[in-house]
């Protein structure tokens, strides 16, 4: 009880600051090809995307794979959650020698992208010039700044955000990650989980799971009775298990 404990002084320390925290949870998934029947399971409307390519290969001449790479994903988070902001970071800034490639590169984007075609992505508004990507510094770190205060002011206003859960609810989520070491439970195991943090119908065990999962704290699918029966407690595990 006492992690417990210091997740709620966690999170009451966030709600009293002076601007609100957002706590994230990351999911690092590759763009490699073996993973495109598979990205759907794993898109949230809940989340918040970030799209990375190497601005090396955009700044090439001959960028038209990079592009289709880029175009795909966003068509794959615009499909599957269509509400999600997007954030397109470039890296490898350090390896492009002038300001105005980081410009080129912005406009070989646009040139597939276009304007106004995706509403979710998250403009980058610091620089000097307006971009729809995030640069970003392998070396330095330069831009991660930059990119953290953006995702946090791209959800900080979102109704899921804010939203207000029972106490239960956080204990029975803290339950099923008390245990590390255990990436995925049966759905009936789940139900007795639920009944010792004092829920009682699996209604409510499934309003719970669909939440976490949303929210990517779990992955809980129901498209099958066989993935129905199958709660993955940790969404890494499985997005490297399947890659």
């Amino acid at each position: 009880q006492e992690d417990l404990l210091m997740k709620f002084d966690e999170l009451l320390f966030l709600n009293s600051r002076g601007k609100n925290g957002v706590s994230f949870t990351i999911w690092d998934y590759g763009g490699q090809e073996v993973f495109y029947t598979l990205h759907h399971l794993f898109l949230t409307s809940y989340g918040v995307y970030l799209l990375v390519f190497d601005m090396q290969q955009l700044a090439k001449e001959d960028c038209e794979n990079a592009q289709k790479y880029i175009l795909f994903w966003l068509n794959s988070v615009s499909l599957h959650a269509p509400d999600a902001p997007i954030l397109i970071v470039g890296t490898m800034m350090d390896q492009l020698k002038k300001r105005r490639d980081i410009y080129n590169v912005n406009e070989k984007l646009m040139e597939v992208i276009g304007s106004g075609r995706y509403s979710q992505i998250v403009d980058n508004t610091s620089e000097e010039k307006q971009l729809m990507f995030f640069p970003l510094s392998n070396i330095s770190g330069r831009g991660i700044d930059n990119i953290r205060k953006s995702l946090e002011n791209a959800v900080k206003d979102k109704d899921y955000v804010n939203q207000s859960i029972p106490l239960k609810w956080l204990y029975f989520l803290h339950l099923l990650q008390k245990s590390p070491d255990l990436k995925r439970i049966f759905l009936s195991d789940a139900y007795l989980i639920g009944r010792k943090a004092g829920i009682t119908r699996t209604e409510e065990v499934n309003d719970c799971l669909e939440l976490f999962h949303n929210l990517g704290l779990i992955v809980y699918l129901t498209a099958t009775q066989n993935l129905r029966n199958v709660v993955a407690l940790d969404p890494q595990w499985l997005a490297s298990a399947l890659g």
